[in-house]
C-alpha cells in the first residue's frame, strides 16, 4: 500500500538560494527548464508541527556541501485517512468504529 505525505516547500528560500547559485539548482540543456536535487529523510519523531520528513537542498559535491552547508526548504508528514491509524505492526487501527 503507498504512503502518502504533505507538507510545504518554501519558495522565497528556493528562489534565494537559485540567485546564490546553489550547486543544487541546474538548468536543462534541452528544455530550458531548472531543476534542484533535494535530500528528503524521515526523522524518527516528529517535530512540533507534527512534521515527520524534511527536506534540504542536495549540493552538487562535498567540497561545495561543507561550503553551502545544509539549506532547509521544506518538510512533510504523513498524510492519514480520518479514523484510521497505521500501527506499529504495519496493520490499519479503526479508532472510531462503533463497536
Amino acid at each position: 500500500m503507498a504512503t502518502r505525505f504533505y507538507g510545504s516547500i518554501c519558495l522565497t528560500d528556493l528562489i534565494d538560494q537559485a540567485k546564490k547559485m546553489h550547486s543544487s539548482v541546474k538548468k536543462h540543456d534541452k528544455s530550458g527548464k531548472y531543476y534542484v536535487s533535494v535530500d528528503v529523510w524521515i526523522n524518527d519523531e516528529a517535530d512540533k508541527m507534527g512534521n515527520t520528513m524534511k527536506i534540504i537542498l542536495r549540493s552538487a559535491d562535498e567540497t561545495l556541501r561543507a561550503k553551502e552547508g545544509k539549506v532547509y526548504v521544506g518538510s512533510l508528514r504523513e498524510a492519514s485517512v480520518k479514523g484510521i491509524k497505521k500501527s506499529n505492526n504495519g496493520f490499519q487501527e479503526f479508532d472510531d468504529l462503533p463497536f
